[in-house]
């Protein structure tokens, strides 16, 4: 069990030294939007047979919240995806956009904040 504690606690070590960095953690958060552009355009791709082009017009709006409307009217299923989908993507964006404004003004925003 001892091995089980210890090698949670390096993980999270490695972790936290790894977000500390704000470009790291730029990119990281641009890795997993990459990812949720992927997860999202595959989900409409499987759940509501969109080809490619609808499927990533979707994701793109939806991750966006532009909202111009569904490409076709979304099933259920679509529906309940669609929920998740902007939960998890609205959040990534937010942190994209986050982080990268870190990385552009770097301590300036802290300091004048203060």
């Amino acid at each position: 069990m001892r091995t089980i504690s210890f090698s949670f606690s390096a993980f999270a070590r490695m972790i936290q030294q790894s977000v500390s960095d704000p470009i790291r953690r730029f990119r990281i958060a641009l890795l997993l939007l990459l990812f949720l552009a992927c997860f999202g355009t595959a989900g409409y791709m499987v759940i509501e047979g969109m080809s490619f082009i609808d499927a990533f017009y979707m994701t793109v709006i939806t991750v966006a919240t532009i909202g111009f409307g569904e490409v076709h009217p979304l099933s259920p299923e679509g529906k309940i995806f669609t929920i998740i989908f902007i939960i998890l993507s609205v959040g990534t964006g937010a942190w994209v956009v986050s982080a990268g404004i870190e990385v552009l003004l770097g301590d300036r925003v802290w300091v004048q904040a203060h």
